[in-house]
């Protein structure tokens, strides 16, 4: 190799790992439960495994099923316009459903904001 595919080659892997790193610690870091997303952030409805529809805030991921009646859901989305969708996402589903009811916490991070969404 000559001194000029060294250096394309080292800059090339250094791209790589600054990709890899950017990717698992920022864009999709692992939260307190050693979970991260398993679907992109493209997600603007969910089904439960019981059939239950829900909408949720456009660009989320889902993360994991913390039981059968609660999922972890994350995204990007600024901690106060999270809160009003899903305030308004919930206050509509409880209005029009008498039988259950559900509820949502938010937890604040740094890159992202996580909820949980409930019944």
């Amino acid at each position: 190799m000559n001194k000029k595919q060294k250096i394309i080659l080292i800059v090339c892997v250094t791209i790589a790992i600054l990709a890899a790193v950017f990717y698992f610690f920022v864009y999709n870091p692992k939260d307190i439960f050693g979970k991260n997303c398993q679907t992109a952030y493209n997600l603007s409805h969910y089904e439960y495994s019981d059939g239950f529809k829900i909408d949720i805030p456009e660009n989320s991921c889902f993360v994991n099923t913390c039981c059968m009646i609660c999922h972890r859901f994350r995204t990007h989305e600024n901690y106060d316009s999270l809160n009003a969708k899903l305030q308004k996402i919930v206050d509509n589903y409880n209005s029009n459903n008498s039988d259950r009811q559900i509820s949502y916490t938010i937890e604040k991070h740094l890159w992202y904001n996580a909820y949980t969404i409930g019944y």
